[in-house]
């Protein structure tokens, strides 16, 4: 079983997994939680505050929330067989807190509470897992259980939030469920707060932003996006008024507010919100930021836009992907390390900008020693200091230290970072400006050890907070100050846990060290910057890139020879390569599906294809009995499911399920090529 696998400590810096919230994990996670959508029935997880959907009470009363389960579809027969259910019921601890003498939960049924990793939310999780082939004889309507939660403070509208989870079927379905949040007025015992909350809209996935209440008149900062959307990317944050961009004051009025996200579809039908949308790093950002192809005029080092203004507006308006305006040097032999952009071409790219209204996406230039992006008001600001002369924009080593800066620098790689008006007007950056410097990881060592500082006249060092993206080899960080930065490797940085970072990464679950795994080895990283989805299903083009680049990123001769798989896709040069050393054979019609989810055993083949290609023994086989479904592998997959069974790549979704139909998740991907790595392949990476 997948899930009930034993994970074995790969290193003393792993993140040590405590035993008990392992064991409560396990009991937690129902057999068919990565199984495909069973239209046939359908479900409602319906949640009640004192018996409605809303309440208003002091501060020290006490409110009843009931959970009921009931069958909605029009089939329901007065009572149905039942195999697993879940689902979830989060609150905030800042206004709430848990009657534990309240709780009655119907027989069968567990209930657990953990602290989110944000530390305020409490996650209820409600439960069943029946093993019998028979399943358990259930009421259409049943009280799965209900709990009281103490009120602590006042605040005006606060959801508890129901989620519409799982129930699932003997064949490893997953029905459709919906669920209802219900709201709390807590009145009196201090100044009254108002509630804030964040959703995604229709067709976004992912954990909400956390933020407290506020009272009317507080001023704060709109969070980051961390939710995604398939084909399209964040536009800001609606009130149901207007719409804000991520890092916009907001002022608290006197009710309280949601924000969902807005989206717009991106034009290379690349990935959506915080970031990528799933995807592999690096990839829809390669796919979404196309360079510009301009003229320069090159002198030494430094390169020069020699466009005409309307060509420029012509070919910006040709331009429809999604994501930054970008000018691209990096490769260029003349090592280009400063580019000079005439004020009539940069007021031309900012009034592009401005007209898609994506507060979020500016400028982007790459050089051959690193990036500089600029956000919308970050450019805005760099046009008008330009006046009517030019931009210069430089990324090299640093090449004039004071004795105070080279004490501290020593041999580490150090950069001076500049973006000047030549009408010597000082630029008052408005908003965010992020900057990419190269580092090479040494063997051993962790993107979390590597730090970038900024270096004053006088030695003094502020860390950056950066992050390192092990895939283009890049430390990042943002910045509204440019001048003197120094990358240095410090082991006292390292995190002990790489997904630390990923706010819905349970560290008590199966898939921790193999998510780790994946993360210290740059085979995918998080959808975001503090998001992983492990649950989120990975498409057959992401598993097969993955495979790519564990292959170093081998050059393709031939184009691909799948109609659906364009040449400038992403994942285009890692398909071709797939397909021309049989480790992908498509679905035998041309097409590719690379947008598809991959299931368990299209993994399989795609593992044992990768196998053969590398010359090693695919002879074991597992003769699948212990197994009541083996008779779903299909049969162009069953050679590849009884190796990868044997091989111990693929456990059962169950004790005796293998669900080799059911979508493989981003989890599930993660611990498989680990055992792939370091079992079948045996060295490691």
């Amino acid at each position: 079983m997948l899930e009930g696998e034993k994970i074995v400590t790969r290193t003393v810096k792993r993140c040590i997994i405590v035993l008990l919230g392992l064991i409560i994990g396990l009991a937690l996670l129902s057999p068919a939680v990565y199984a495909a959508t069973d239209s046939s029935r359908s479900y409602n997880f319906q949640l009640t505050v004192n018996g409605g959907y809303t309440a208003t009470v002091a501060v020290g009363d006490e409110i009843t929330l009931e959970v009921v389960l009931e069958r909605t579809d029009g089939g329901k027969s007065g009572s149905y067989a039942m195999y697993s259910m879940q689902d979830e019921i989060i609150y905030d601890s800042t206004y709430f807190s848990l009657v534990e003498s309240s709780k009655s939960v119907a027989g069968g049924y567990d209930f657990n509470v953990s602290t989110m990793d944000d530390g305020i939310r409490k996650r209820v999780i409600l439960s069943r897992l029946e093993t019998s082939s028979d399943g358990v004889d259930t009421p259409d309507r049943l009280t799965i259980a209900s709990f009281n939660l103490k009120t602590l403070q006042p605040v005006q509208g606060i959801s508890i939030i129901s989620k519409d989870y799982k129930v699932n079927s003997k064949s490893a379905d997953t029905y459709i469920t919906t669920a209802n949040d219900v709201s709390v007025t807590i009145t009196g015992g201090g100044p009254v707060t108002y509630a804030i909350t964040f959703k995604g809209g229709p067709g976004a996935t992912g954990m909400a932003p956390t933020m407290a209440s506020k009272a009317a008149g507080e001023s704060f900062t709109l969070p980051a996006n961390t939710f995604t959307r398939e084909g399209y990317t964040f536009a800001g944050w609606s009130d149901g008024t207007k719409t804000y961009a991520a890092g916009a004051t907001y002022t608290m009025p006197a009710h309280a507010v949601t924000f969902t996200a807005q989206w717009t579809k991106s034009a290379a039908g690349g990935g959506g919100g915080g970031g990528g949308g799933g995807a592999l790093p690096g990839q829809p950002k390669a796919e979404t930021e196309k360079p510009l192809e301009v003229p320069v005029t090159i002198q030494g080092s430094t390169a020069t836009l020699a466009i005409e203004e309307q060509e420029l507006s012509s070919l910006l308006a040709e331009s429809a992907a999604a994501g930054p305006v970008t000018l691209d040097f990096s490769a260029a032999t003349e090592k280009i390390s400063s580019l000079n952009i005439p004020a009539g071409a940069l007021q031309t790219i900012n009034q592009a900008v401005r007209t898609t209204g994506r507060a979020d996406e500016g400028l982007k230039v790459a050089l051959s020693k690193g990036a500089i992006e600029f956000d919308a008001a970050a450019l805005n600001s760099a046009s008008a200091a330009a006046g009517t002369g030019h931009l210069s924009i430089t990324i090299d080593e640093a090449s004039s230290l004071t004795q105070e800066q080279k004490a501290v620098v020593q041999d580490n790689p150090v950069y001076d970072i500049r973006v000047e008006a030549d009408t010597g007007k000082a630029i008052d950056f408005k908003g965010t400006i992020t900057v990419y410097l190269p580092y090479e990881l040494k063997a051993g060592q962790s993107p979390d050890g590597v730090v970038v500082y900024y270096v004053d006249a006088s030695g003094n060092l502020v860390n950056m907070q950066a992050k390192y993206d092990p895939v283009t080899k890049m430390a990042y960080f943002t910045t509204t100050h440019l001048s003197v930065y120094m990358i240095v490797y410090e082991e006292s940085a390292v995190h002990i846990c790489p997904s630390a970072r990923y706010i819905d990464v349970d560290q008590s679950q199966w898939y921790h060290e193999a998510v780790d795994f994946a993360i210290e080895n740059g085979l995918f990283v998080g959808t975001s910057d503090t998001t992983f989805e492990p649950n989120t299903a990975m498409s057959r083009a992401m598993l097969v890139t993955v495979l790519w680049r564990l292959e170093g990123n081998p050059a393709v001769s031939a184009a691909g020879s799948f109609a659906d798989v364009a040449g400038n896709a992403w994942y285009a040069n890692a398909v071709a390569w797939a397909s021309a050393n049989k480790i992908v054979s498509g679905y035998g019609n041309g097409l590719f599906g690379p947008n598809d989810n991959i299931t368990r055993e299209q993994m399989a083949a795609v593992l044992r294809g990768y196998a053969e290609f590398k010359g090693y023994d695919v002879a074991a086989a597992d003769n699948l009995t212990a197994f009541s479904d083996a008779g779903d592998v299909s049969a162009w997959a069953l050679t590849s499911m009884k190796w990868a069974v044997a091989e111990k790549l693929i456990g059962g979704m169950t004790a005796t399920t293998l669900a080799p139909r059911g979508n493989a998740t981003r989890a599930q991907v993660a611990t498989i090529l680990m055992r792939f790595i370091e079992g079948v392949k045996g060295t490691g990476i």
